[in-house]
């Protein structure tokens, strides 16, 4: 099955940002500790600080952000943190994306 990506949107358009989150040793989806969201504008002001994504299903995380009329142009970018456990015993993964708007 493919998966279209959309990376090229438009002041007031909807960015759905999708995760998923699997165990790489099995390949089963997982549900982590904690799934959270920073996304920054073209000039580094983060819009979105670690907030929380919403589980849509096992392994698969959801956000959306509404860009804003006059939204800055040019490339986004944004990474999902997965913390997995708490304390001593977490582990972290991170990972980056990035979108346009033109």
């Amino acid at each position: 099955m493919a998966i279209e990506v959309v990376n090229t949107f438009q002041s007031e358009e909807t960015v759905w940002i999708l995760a998923y989150i699997y165990d790489g040793r099995t390949g089963l989806a997982v549900n982590p500790t904690t799934v959270v969201i920073t996304i920054s504008d073209p000039d580094g002001v983060a819009k979105v600080s670690s907030v929380a994504m919403d589980r849509h299903a096992d392994g698969e995380y959801e956000y959306f952000y509404n860009l804003l009329a006059g939204a800055t142009m040019g490339w986004w970018r944004g990474l999902v943190k997965v913390t997995d456990g708490t304390g001593g015993n977490a582990k972290t993964t991170i990972g980056t994306f990035g979108f346009r708007v033109k």
